[in-house]
């Protein structure tokens, strides 16, 4: 991983930046206009066993403010919420809370920020498959996807929330609900997030894309997988997120989920997709993804 993080730089007027929050959560920065994907930090510090054991987890407030202030966020727009999960969800009300943007998911994330009982959030905009809306110079779509099988070909708690989710929620509440990929258009490139290692034959059909930010963990069929997002966009770098040990602190140092096969990822990538390359974000560390092209008109919202 450390081998293939981007190196340092200036970010040159207009670029576009990626930030890294750990685990599927992405900070997307134009310097005007910023929009955060599956913001979580709150990494339940306890491991496993409150997991498994069914014990509530909430979010912890304080580390989100914490976040906020030190990447510097100003004017996050939107909040993208790809699935439920309490590792992609749990955080999204607190962040709505302190940046007051508006929160884009699905009916089971509608429910959970209906019962954060936290007032004064914006309506949360349930997204559909084929869906489009522009913040700034950003315009993303909305592409119906899955999540990653891993257990015994099913993901973790399937199925959909079906009420407000209350406070004393455990992880097994937080269900899947509907999972989305995020194609993002900007006048200085195009991004596809795929914050789970799973999608649909038709995800990503007549997209194209510069960059494809991809989930490593729950994956199944590495090869088939790449060639379906990365490959089936044309993306000539690919991010890799999802795949650093969320059950625990943040350190410096990142650790792996296990056997979640960092490197092997990288190797298939390399071989089945020729010109690809493989770059990886530090955590909490801005990087330039798009430098500014100088095209400054931004595709409408027409979606066939």
């Amino acid at each position: 991983y450390q081998s293939l993080v981007l190196e340092k730089a200036e970010i040159g007027p207009g670029g576009v930046s990626a930030t890294w929050l750990g685990t599927a959560g992405i900070l997307l920065s134009d310097g005007d206009t910023e929009i955060l994907f599956d913001p979580y930090v709150s990494r339940n510090p306890y491991g496993w066993f409150p997991i498994l054991s069914g014990q509530p987890i909430k979010s912890r407030e304080a580390a989100v403010i914490a976040s906020i202030r030190d990447l510097g966020m100003r004017n996050v727009e939107a909040i993208f919420v790809s699935h439920a999960h309490f590792d992609h969800s749990l955080d999204v009300p607190n962040f709505a809370k302190y940046t007051n943007a508006r929160v884009l998911g699905s009916q089971s994330v509608q429910y959970i920020l209906e019962g954060s009982m936290i007032e004064g959030l914006k309506e949360v905009m349930v997204i559909e498959d084929g869906g489009c809306i522009t913040f700034g110079k950003f315009k993303i779509v909305f592409r119906l996807s899955d999540h990653g099988k891993p257990f015994l070909g099913q993901p973790f708690a399937p199925d959909n929330i079906e009420e407000a989710l209350k406070p004393g929620a455990n992880a097994y509440d937080y269900r899947l609900g509907e999972t989305f990929a995020a194609h993002v258009t900007h006048p200085n490139g195009s991004l596809i997030y795929n914050a789970s290692a799973g999608w649909k034959e038709t995800t990503f059909k007549g997209l194209k894309a510069d960059v494809a930010i991809m989930a490593l963990a729950g994956r199944t069929e590495t090869k088939k997988y790449i060639e379906s997002v990365a490959g089936e966009v044309g993306a000539s770098r690919i991010i890799p997120v999802h795949f650093d040990y969320f059950l625990g602190e943040q350190t410096e140092e990142v650790r792996m989920f296990p056997n979640v096969q960092f490197s092997h990822f990288v190797d298939v990538a390399e071989k089945t997709l020729d010109g690809v390359t493989v770059d990886a974000l530090p955590i909490n560390e801005q990087r330039e993804i798009f430098p500014d092209s100088g095209v400054k008109q931004i595709d409408s919202c027409e979606v066939s």
